[in-house]
């Protein structure tokens, strides 16, 4: 099972796209966790998005969560496939203690979604 406290809810895609989403879009498909909203439960065969803003062994040490912000913007305005896939913005994952606590969250997490 999903720890929802693992996460951080994301903005409303509408206030991430400075407009509501409309016409094909993919942020309409996506089942987000938002503010105030119950967490969401992915079903086998979806697609779930995961923000990791964890970047203290990386070379980019310093740098905020904006570019998840960033991604979702960009993702959600794509168009929709003919075929549409069931997808769920689980948030954003909170950095652990540590750098181990995160990666060891985040394993958790994926081999709960993919087993």
């Amino acid at each position: 099972m999903l720890h929802p406290e693992f996460f951080s809810p994301i903005e409303d895609p509408a206030i991430i796209l400075d407009k509501p989403l409309q016409g094909s879009l993919l942020g309409q498909q996506v089942k987000a966790y938002l503010q105030g909203t119950a967490f969401p439960d992915p079903t086998p065969g979806s697609v779930a998005i995961i923000g990791v803003s964890e970047y203290r062994r990386s070379d980019f040490g310093g740098l905020n969560g904006s570019g998840l912000s960033q991604f979702r913007n960009k993702f959600y305005r794509l168009q929709c496939h003919e075929h549409p896939v069931q997808l769920f913005d689980l948030g954003d994952l909170r950095p652990g203690n540590s750098a181990d606590d995160t990666v060891f969250a985040l394993k958790e997490i994926l081999e709960e979604l993919i087993g």
